[in-house]
């Protein structure tokens, strides 16, 4: 049983899905029980994304990368940050990182 048929079943509810299931629910790495939120890795829902643009628009890689990119910072972090997914990033060295802390780290480097 996937992980979001399991929660349900717990009777946890209100947490926000990245639609369509199919599509990203193998980007699902983990739930944050105390914010009722399902974490993502960003690069599985880039892949999938990305996939989508090049068979179905002919975009090379990059065009598709960038295209995925933009995608989910305007349908899912600018959507909901407070409510919705957690986006998990991994950096080169294999850390984790949500999407707030890279913001956070980016503005201290600008100032």
């Amino acid at each position: 049983m996937e992980l979001i048929d399991k929660l349900i079943e717990q009777g946890k509810k209100d947490f926000i899905i990245i639609e369509p299931r199919e599509m990203f629910d193998d980007a699902i790495v983990g739930y944050n029980e105390i914010q009722n939120r399902l974490i993502y890795l960003h690069s599985t829902i880039c892949n999938r994304i990305a996939d989508e643009y090049q068979n179905e628009n002919n975009y090379n890689l990059e065009e598709s990368w960038e295209m995925a990119v933009d995608w989910i910072e305007c349908n899912i972090l600018a959507f909901a940050p407070d409510i919705g997914p957690i986006i998990l990033f991994e950096r080169e060295n294999g850390e984790m990182v949500e999407y707030d802390t890279l913001l956070q780290e980016i503005e201290n480097i600008r100032e």
